[in-house]
């Protein structure tokens, strides 16, 4: 009677005390806008306040590092990933890694750049957002253009549904037995269909060398560049087409991106500029950094 009577007069506080009752003093808090914050720092964690929210009938907001969307939807709590930032696992021979989902992508980067290896995505935004939102969202970046969609470097993972069940999906091997990908759903689903707190990644081994290369003049002059490029096949980790505006420059800009070991990238390099309409004039690392970050933001 008294826990009914203090959930009709103040229901925040409600939902403070029954979080903090489940998950304990150090995992709640409340956010700017006075709305509770559970920050769980595991799956069953997250599945309890998921089950409460779904026995209670509280609107949940999930967040990861809250450096992406917003913190704009309507909801009675938040429900963030942050504290979920390990490497569970890592398989550097079947280049695979399973992290959490609040893991952020510059943090994950510099621990695979350390073992060899990379995720071979550059999604915009901050080097500290998620993982999990860059899946949830299905924000890739230019390397798309090599290396494929978001949904090409999930192998499997696990999700917390809106009522609290676990579903483990996919697997952990980049070779998976067919059926019906659950874990593919999750991508650019917005947390639609349940929050992301482990995932399965395929990785790739880190190249060597990485050389940017751009052209500037006029779109059709270098529309036709690219479309050269691609006809002879050159090995390009990216290829966009920008305008003046998006480039920062007073001409449109193609740029060209190509990686792996030295010899590899000298060799695409030569076809490259190989009768090439417009010259190719190549970027310094940090220029390129920039660039690069721009043009995913676009």
């Amino acid at each position: 009677l008294a826990l009914a009577l203090e959930v009709k007069e103040n229901p925040l506080d409600a939902i403070l005390m029954h979080l903090r009752h489940a998950l304990g003093e150090g995992a709640v808090e409340k956010d700017r806008e006075g709305r509770p914050r559970a920050t769980p720092d595991s799956t069953e964690g997250i599945a309890m306040v998921c089950g409460l929210a779904h026995q209670h009938g509280w609107r949940v907001r999930v967040e990861g590092q809250a450096s992406w969307c917003p913190a704009d939807a309507p909801a009675d709590l938040v429900l963030s990933t942050r504290e979920m930032t390990r490497i569970v696992e890592f398989s550097p021979a079947d280049l695979v890694a399973t992290v959490e989902a609040g893991m952020p992508l510059g943090n994950l980067q510099r621990e695979l750049e350390e073992r060899g290896t990379w995720l071979a995505i550059d999604p915009p935004g901050r080097p500290e957002r998620s993982v999990g939102s860059i899946v949830a969202t299905g924000t890739a970046g230019p390397l798309r253009h090599r290396f494929g969609p978001i949904k090409d470097h999930i192998l499997g993972g696990t999700i917390v549904t809106g009522d609290g069940r676990v579903i483990k999906a996919g697997g952990q091997v980049v070779k998976n037995v067919a059926g019906y990908d659950l874990t593919k759903l999750q991508v650019g689903g917005f947390g639609a269909f349940g929050v992301l707190t482990r995932l399965h990644l395929r990785l790739r081994a880190r190249p060597t060398t990485r050389v940017t290369l751009i052209a500037r003049g006029e779109p059709d002059g270098l529309t036709r560049q690219a479309r050269q490029i691609m006809e002879r096949q050159i090995d390009a980790s990216a290829l966009e087409l920008c305008s003046p505006a998006l480039a920062a420059e007073a001409e449109w800009v193609l740029a060209l991106e190509l990686d792996g070991t030295e010899s590899g990238v000298a060799d695409e390099m030569a076809r490259a500029i190989q009768s090439a309409e417009h010259p190719w004039t190549p970027l310094g690392k940090e220029a390129a950094a920039a660039f690069w970050s721009g043009t995913a933001r676009a």
